[in-house]
């Protein structure tokens, strides 16, 4: 029942936790018709997950498929080295590897590029019955490679155009590309209307019904983990299980990795209470959540510790957002103001982030995790940690005493905000 890994990563496909959405069906489906799809969302939503399902789906109906975690290469190498890595992880997962080594390096004298892209039409898709399927994840990285992807790119792109015309056969090499930013980030040239990498399907939180779905595997576990009959235990291990996702989402909003992570962890308690089913009630479930969440997230040092927590608080720092734009916003949103989105590349950077998202033409904080964590101190400690280091020997009785009239005037974060200002001022 523990198959999450604590900072994320890829849940098994068998895994009992997996929350399968809408969209699964809709990428797998494209997918399978030589559609190519670009899958776009944020960080931790569940992207590597979905791709080991896809693969394993794809293998349980026999079509070809592969998939390329561009981390596991890294951005450290040249145009050579990366293709040839490229082609090898495909050809390894294929079961052709020592062919492909051997064709790479015999084509040695080939830029690149073209003997990637020959390795792939001499030993895959002419030895494979269909389709290859090949699945880019991390595909953000391209954009911080040494040398240009727009090779490869173009190479998508063609695919892309191709299968989106009327009447058109299914494509022999078909990708499905895994990203945070737009396709045109992508490109170092980018040409305005010839960016497209397929199909845009954004990946988004889970819903209530979605989530609530994985009751019926999740107490199966369970039962056959403990070796406890199904027709006397089930029902109430339901309404637990109920009782806990209901909070969870309470919490979450359906956010893939907090509601997995706090999901696991109430899991855990209730795998040592299990026998004593009859005893556990909604109000303990609810308190179960509540002080998991708090220890989890939102306690003093969670924030440091956490690996989603600090990631969003980066993308957030590095937004490219001015440190007091930033703080404006996110104060207005997280003090239920009605802050429209505005196409000004301000809330773009925002959603981009993570930490906010879209309703009904409004920001929102995405869950009240994030509501609780990215508080008022919160934000004025980062504030001051963009701000350059103040100069002591430049204060002066004139400026601790403003600075004292904005403490003793002003009771909100702002004074503070300013009193920062100032001792960098002075």
């Amino acid at each position: 029942m523990n198959e999450m890994n604590a900072n994320g990563g890829a849940l098994r496909g068998d895994c009992p936790w997996y929350v399968e959405r809408r969209e699964d069906s809709l990428v797998l489906d494209r997918l399978a018709q030589g559609k190519t799809c670009y899958v776009l969302t944020t960080h931790q939503m569940g992207k590597s997950s979905l791709v080991v399902r896809l693969l394993d789906n794809f293998r349980a109906n026999r079509i070809s498929a592969a998939a390329i975690d561009l981390a596991a290469i890294g951005c450290e190498v040249d145009a050579s080295q990366w293709y040839n890595a490229l082609a090898l992880r495909v050809a390894r997962q294929l079961g052709f590897e020592d062919e492909m080594d051997a064709f790479c390096t015999s084509h040695r004298y080939l830029p690149p590029f073209e003997r990637f892209s020959k390795a792939l039409t001499h030993l895959a898709l002419r030895t494979l019955p269909g389709p290859l399927i090949l699945s880019i994840d991390e595909a953000d990285l391209l954009r911080s490679l040494p040398f240009s992807p727009d090779e490869l790119l173009g190479t998508i792109h063609d695919a892309a155009v191709r299968s989106g015309l009327p009447g058109s056969a299914p494509s022999r090499l078909v990708f499905c590309l895994f990203a945070t930013v737009p396709p045109a980030g992508l490109w170092r040239q980018a040409v305005p209307g010839a960016c497209e990498l397929g199909q845009i399907i954004p990946l988004r939180d889970f819903d209530h019904e979605e989530l609530f779905g994985v009751i019926d595997g999740v107490a199966g576990c369970l039962l056959q983990r403990n070796e406890l009959p199904t027709p006397t235990f089930l029902p109430e291990l339901q309404f637990v299980l109920g009782e806990i996702l209901e909070r969870v989402f309470h919490w979450t909003n359906g956010h893939p990795y907090l509601t997995q992570k706090l999901a696991c962890a109430a899991t855990q308690w209730l795998d040592h209470e299990i026998s004593h089913l009859d005893d556990i009630t909604s109000e303990e479930c609810r308190q179960l959540v509540d002080d998991l969440c708090e220890r989890l997230f939102s306690s003093r040092t969670a924030p440091d510790q956490d690996f989603h927590l600090l990631w969003v608080r980066h993308k957030l720092l590095s937004s490219g957002l001015a440190a007091p734009r930033l703080f404006e916003i996110l104060q207005r949103v997280r003090q239920g103001a009605c802050v429209r989105f505005a196409d000004d590349g301000d809330c773009e950077k925002l959603i981009l982030s993570g930490a906010v998202c879209v309703r009904d033409g409004y920001l929102e904080l995405r869950n009240r995790i994030y509501g609780r964590v990215f508080d008022g101190p919160w934000l004025f400690n980062c504030l001051q940690a963009t701000l350059p280091q103040p100069r002591p020997s430049r204060k002066t009785p004139a400026t601790t005493r403003i600075k004292e009239v904005l403490l003793g005037k002003a009771s909100d974060i702002y004074a503070n905000i300013l009193c920062a200002a100032i001792d960098c001022a002075f």
